[in-house]
């Protein structure tokens, strides 16, 4: 498959009709400007609150154990800064649980 590119028009090209499985341990979803609820309504585990973004705890794990969340899908729309700063609390939440 060669790597998808934006066409003169500015649309995206290059991808295959077919979805690719891929088994993996962990996956990180880092993209957008703004939360998608998708993941969310389509996952039963994980929890939003009644304005919208996921709950977490103190450590920024979800309600699912092991999915960490952190950004506009916790605090919802904020600077770039309260979602550096939810990004540290999880990574750091995320070393406890792996023990590291």
């Amino acid at each position: 498959m060669e790597e998808p590119f934006a066409d003169e028009g500015g649309a995206v090209v290059g991808y295959e009709d077919e979805l690719d499985h891929v088994n993996c341990d962990t996956v990180v979803i880092a993209a957008s400007q703004q939360a998608k609820d998708k993941l969310v309504l389509t996952t039963d585990a994980l929890v939003a609150n009644d304005r919208g973004p996921l709950e977490v705890d103190e450590n920024g794990m979800t309600m699912m154990s092991g999915v960490f969340a952190a950004g506009d899908v916790v605090s919802g729309p904020s600077t770039v800064v309260h979602a550096v700063a939810g990004a540290n609390r999880a990574v750091a939440g995320i070393m406890s649980y792996l023990g590291i």
